[in-house]
């Protein structure tokens, strides 16, 4: 949490994002599902509609253990065919 000002400042595409939750500030770390349950409830997210990757197996079924959609991240081309098969990307 305390660096996180400093990521803000310098990392201009952090803004993009329509929400950012620092869990240093809140308390709640991946893999455990309360996380998960504040994310939903603080964005008001439909756990079923939700999507979720990581490199670490854990918080992959940390998100999954919540209801969310989620796939452990292996290598871009496996993500991309993840993110189409879903239709949140369009097919190449």
């Amino acid at each position: 949490a305390e660096k996180f000002p400093y990521g803000k400042k310098h990392v201009p595409e952090l803004s993009l994002f329509d929400g950012i939750v620092v869990s240093g500030e809140v308390k709640f770390l991946k893999p455990d599902i309360k996380i998960f349950q504040y994310l939903t409830e603080r964005f008001v997210l439909k756990p079923e509609e939700t999507f979720f990757t990581d490199d670490v197996l854990l918080n992959v079924m940390g998100a999954k253990s919540a209801g969310w959609d989620a796939v452990l991240f292996e290598t871009p081309a496996q993500l991309r065919a993840d993110l189409v098969s879903r239709g949140l990307l369009p097919a190449l």
